[in-house]
């Protein structure tokens, strides 16, 4: 429900003793790194080598693990007794060893793939009865085999029957193609395959790897390839069983080379002095402060100090969010928004309450309200869905309301209540209810800007701003003056109540940024041009008194909603009939809790951001972001 207090931790000891200072005391810790020289800006100090001399070995261990298909996880490497020329050193001989069996598998699964390929080839030429390699080393004629398209088959015997030098043997006709082999003098090779060609014929080369007959070659690569699958299995054997011996020491490799190129980008934070002393800057929780100053301590020759958030010049803090279970589960809705400032209201509990009470309203039905219970408790146990709990807290205020207005699945006989549609008078009186909340809520988000303006110690802010103490009393002279008036009819506005009380703050309001800089001693505060002041501030103020009847009115919104739901679900049971049909009511049902349910959700968060975290949130805050090592993503620097 808060912004985690930070402060700046400044880290200096020896360059030497750097990657121990990073390894024992900040990687995994809660430690945001910045770059040092911005802090302490001096021109006296000098940068690390950029580069990560941890990239190569740490390209290796990963290139090894998926190689092997080892799922990548960290295990403990504290006993291993590493360093950086072993370590290299396995990965290079585990390396080497691993792809000497893949080029192994390799080097037979290709042999397979080109067996398959020949036997596919010499099956179209299984007729031929003579031997291959005979045929191969005629001297004096030439054996072509190939394919053609068959239409230029079916006429190819007239084409070359005045062609002596040529001889067809066709050895296997299908529907698209047809597979001969023809002879012809080595002398007239060449006039023969450039006629041949020109009929479509293209020239197939059969395998030189032959054992008699294109049957016998067959049979004798059939075997071949049964002796290469049971080498390939056995070969995959042994590299599953060598991954398995080796999967430990590997991941433990892994774990070191991955913790140290962590320390090895946090040095890219680092600078150090002329005299061989770094110094590395970052924000630390307050409260995990002593834990840091008590590592550091055990270490000699180095030291550390602290400083607080608003003596670090150029540098603002990141922001950690501590909120309860109920805050965190709309904490996605924040950040969807923007991270709160450092020094800023942190909106997010606030948001969850605000936000289930308006849907609850909204949507005020028991029966629907548990429905949306079961489904929030489903997604967000079952499925991960941070999505879940939100409708889960929304069903549960859903419910709550539905008692209120004594709803069950829109049924609004069956349990006393506040029933809506009764009669005009409680339809008028739920519209009116809305309005208030929606006042009660603008006059709490001005009271928390005014907070943010004291935190920040921005009196314009405070003051003199819409939404500071200058708009609230505004505001609250016009509602109330105009509730008094309405209810008990006496004279509310006397001329007193309108100079003090409205018009003053209008006029404050008018001219809040020479008052604000005045307030903050700034010699500039005199505006360069009056007329210019007076036509843009004038605008302004005519759109900010638009701005509280809008955002008044907006609020409307929440019991027209509840008057549309029992709408909807009246429609549902007149379409239903009497005596009610069952497919009905659950179809009406469940299209009413689909359709008002997404736009309730899109209204109130329109509200929230709009209406509410308008008035006093700026947002801007950066995530706090500690130099953690994960082994399922990019390292978090």
């Amino acid at each position: 429900m808060s912004v985690i207090p930070m402060k700046m931790l400044t880290v200096s000891g020896p360059v030497s003793g750097i990657d121990d200072v990073i390894c024992t005391c900040l990687v995994n810790q809660p430690f945001h790194p910045v770059e040092a020289g911005k802090v302490v800006g001096s021109n006296h100090l000098l940068p690390f080598e950029w580069n990560n001399a941890w990239t190569d070995p740490m390209a290796a261990a990963e290139g090894l693990l998926d190689s092997l298909e080892i799922p990548r996880s960290l295990v403990s490497f504290r006993n291993a007794g590493f360093t950086r020329e072993s370590v290299e050193d396995y990965l290079l001989e585990t390396s080497r060893r691993a792809e000497g069996y893949v080029t192994a598998c390799q080097a037979l699964r290709d042999r397979i793939e080109r067996n398959v390929q020949d036997v596919e080839d010499l099956e179209k030429f299984s007729q031929l009865t003579g031997s291959l390699e005979e045929l191969y080393h005629l001297n004096y004629v030439g054996f072509r085999f190939g394919k053609m398209p068959r239409e230029s088959y079916d006429s190819l015997a007239v084409k070359v029957s005045h062609m002596e030098e040529i001889i067809l043997y066709p050895t296997k006709v299908e529907k698209d193609f047809a597979y001969l082999c023809y002879v012809t003098p080595k002398s007239c090779a060449s006039r023969s395959d450039n006629f041949m060609s020109s009929l479509g014929f293209e020239r197939m080369r059969l395998t030189a790897r032959t054992e008699g007959t294109a049957v016998e070659t067959v049979r004798m690569l059939d075997e071949d390839n049964q002796r290469c699958r049971r080498e390939l299995e056995d070969r995959e054997t042994e590299y599953r069983e060598f991954a398995e011996r080796e999967k430990e020491r590997i991941l433990t490799a892994y774990s070191y080379v991955r913790y140290m190129y962590g320390a090895g980008e946090l040095k890219k934070y680092a600078v150090y002095t002329g005299d061989g002393a770094f110094l590395l800057c970052g924000w630390v929780p307050e409260k995990e402060l002593p834990d840091f100053q008590s590592r550091f301590a055990a270490i000699p020759e180095v030291s550390c100090t602290d400083d607080s958030p608003g003596s670090v010049q150029g540098e603002s803090p990141p922001v950690l969010l501590k909120n309860n279970f109920w805050g965190r589960l709309f904490q996605p809705f924040t950040e969807m928004y923007g991270l709160p400032a450092y020094n800023e209201f942190d909106p997010t509990f606030l948001m969850a309450v605000t936000y289930s009470i308006l849907f609850g309203i909204m949507y005020g039905d028991v029966g629907q309200g548990l429905v949306l219970i079961a489904l929030g408790i489903f997604l967000y146990k079952k499925k991960g869905m941070w999505l879940g709990g939100i409708l889960g807290s929304v069903g549960v205020f859903s419910t709550i309301f539905g008692f209120v207005f004594g709803s069950v699945f829109g049924y609004e006989h069956l349990i006393p209540g506040f029933n809506v549609l009764e009669s005009g008078s409680n339809a008028t009186r739920i519209l009116i209810v809305s309005a208030a909340i929606g006042a009660v809520l603008i006059v709490l988000m001005m009271g928390i800007n005014i907070y943010n303006g004291v935190r920040q110690k921005d009196f314009r802010k405070i003051f003199f701003t819409s939404n500071s103490v200058a708009g609230m009393v505004f505001y609250l002279a016009v509602v109330l003056g105009a509730v008094v008036t309405l209810i008990t009819g006496k004279k509310v506005f006397s001329t007193v109540y309108i100079a003090v009380l409205i018009v003053l703050p209008l006029v404050v309001m008018f001219c809040q940024e020479p008052l604000g800089k005045l307030a903050a001693r700034k010699k500039d505060w005199k505006p360069e041009s009056i007329g210019s002041f007076i036509a843009e501030n004038f605008f302004e103020m005519f759109e900010v008194i638009l701005s509280y009847v809008t955002n008044t009115v907006s609020f409307l919104r929440v019991g027209a909603y509840a008057i549309c739901h029992a709408g909807m679900m009246l429609v549902v049971y007149t379409l239903a009939g009497d005596p009610a049909n069952p497919v009905v009511l659950v179809l009406g049902n469940i299209i009413v809790m689909g359709i008002e349910g997404l736009l309730v959700c899109i209204q109130v968060l329109r509200l929230e951001f709009y209406e509410m975290f308008g008035r006093f949130y700026a947002s801007g805050g950066k995530q706090f972001k500690a130099c953690t090592i994960d082994c399922t993503k990019q390292i978090n620097m």
